[in-house]
C-alpha cells in the first residue's frame, strides 16, 4: 500500500466536515508521490485541509497551487494555506470565468505587503509543473475551476480508489 494512499484515505473520511465549509473538492487523487487536494474558495475550507495536511504528517515540503476567484476570500485562504506551503504558486485557472478572475498583480502585491512568500506563474500547466517539481505533497485550491482544471491537466480520475 502506497504511504500517500493513507492520507487520501483519511482526507476522503474528514471530507464531510470540509463540505460543509464549502469545499468543492477535497481528494483528487495521487501524481508520483504527491498527494493533490483541494479546498473551496473560502477561508475556512483552506483552513480546514491546511489543518488535516498538518494533522495526518503530511510529506514535506508542501507546495500550493491557487487561483481563488475575485469575490471570494483570497486573502485569508492564501494566509491559511501559508500555514503549511512553502512555496506558493498563484496562477489563472483557465476556465475561470474572466468577470469573476483575481487580479495577479493585486494578489503579487498584497503578498508581498503580508510577507506572504508567492511566485506568480499565469500559465496555469507551468504552475503546477512547478509545484510538483518543489515538493512532496501538492495542495490545489481556490475554486471549482481550479480543481476542474487541475484534475484535467493531471488526468486524475476523482471517482478512482
Amino acid at each position: 500500500r502506497h504511504p500517500i494512499r493513507g492520507l487520501i484515505d483519511v482526507m476522503a473520511q474528514l471530507g464531510a466536515a470540509v463540505g460543509e465549509l464549502g469545499a468543492q473538492q477535497l481528494v483528487l487523487g495521487t501524481t508520483r508521490s504527491s498527494a493533490l487536494a483541494a479546498s473551496g474558495g473560502n477561508a475556512d475550507g483552506a483552513a480546514t485541509v491546511v489543518a488535516n495536511l498538518l494533522e495526518v504528517g503530511a510529506p514535506l515540503p508542501v507546495s500550493a497551487v491557487v487561483c481563488v476567484l475575485r469575490d471570494k476570500d483570497w486573502a485569508g485562504i492564501l494566509r491559511a494555506v501559508a500555514r503549511v506551503a512553502t512555496h506558493i504558486v498563484v496562477t489563472m485557472a483557465p476556465s475561470a470565468p474572466a468577470a469573476r478572475a483575481w487580479n495577479l498583480d493585486e494578489v503579487s502585491a498584497w503578498a508581498e505587503g503580508e510577507g506572504v512568500p508567492v511566485q506568480r506563474v499565469d500559465d496555469f500547466a507551468l504552475a503546477l509543473d512547478s509545484a510538483r517539481e518543489r515538493a512532496a505533497t501538492v495542495l490545489v485550491t481556490g475554486s471549482f475551476h481550479t480543481v476542474g482544471d487541475a484534475m484535467e491537466r493531471l488526468q486524475v480520475d476523482p471517482l478512482a480508489r
